[in-house]
């Protein structure tokens, strides 16, 4: 299901997504719509055909299924639940020399920092991370950190990718799980934010337009 689901980001308007999302093991289905973690992932997949494939029929199942499944609070007879409100979701992994890394700690020590979630063997990263490194080398003196999270499912790939690259690379293992995608709502990959003092400000979709995003910023 991990492995799955790395490819469901990967390509959300695929064809391939819509048959994993469709796919049942023993008659359940592998993502359950009727669990909100799962259904969120539904929905990332609906979106992605929704702009993609707007006139496919799959569209419009995918679009009823997530709608269908969708927690929706009912105006009478509400259950509050007080929470409390966070600048971001904390993350701790580790290196490709094993050293850890947490995510809250980078903020605290630079003024901005590029959170970015990537998969290391698509196609477009090398290109993708060659911008990146022309945000860092400009912007790097000025206090800006990247803080990259790697998805992917081959550790000894990314750790080959990762060595050579001047920025905080982080490994997310499949162990792990997709619990830290689903805290920064990541729907397609790569996703970039940007975080400054200490709170996610913006998303970022471009990574064309990513200097002058976080230029206001440092």
């Amino acid at each position: 299901k991990r492995e799955l689901a790395g490819m469901l980001l990967g390509d959300p308007a695929g064809i391939v997504s819509y048959y994993i999302i469709c796919k049942k093991v023993n008659g359940q289905y592998l993502f359950d719509p009727a669990n909100p973690r799962d259904n969120r992932i539904v929905g990332a997949v609906a979106n992605a055909f929704d702009q993609f494939r707007p006139n496919d029929p799959r569209t419009r199942y995918l679009r009823q299924v997530f709608l269908t499944n969708r927690q929706l609070v009912s105006p009478a007879g509400i259950d509050t639940m007080l929470v409390n409100e966070v600048k971001l979701f904390d993350i701790t992994l580790t290196d490709n020399k094993g050293k850890p890394h947490n995510l809250e700690e980078v903020t605290k020590n630079n003024k901005v920092v590029v959170l970015n979630f990537t998969i290391y063997s698509a196609e477009g990263s090398p290109a993708f991370n060659l911008d990146l490194a022309k945000v860092y080398e400009k912007r790097h003196n000025q206090g800006l950190e990247i803080y990259q999270v790697a998805v992917d499912n081959d550790e000894f790939q990314w750790k080959q990718s990762a060595r050579n690259l001047p920025w905080i690379t982080v490994y997310n293992p499949p162990s792990t799980g997709s619990q830290i995608l689903l805290n920064y709502n990541v729907g397609t990959l790569p996703t970039t934010y940007i975080i400054a003092n200490g709170e996610l400000v913006e998303r970022v979709d471009d990574i064309t337009k990513l200097d002058s995003a976080v230029a206001p910023y440092l």
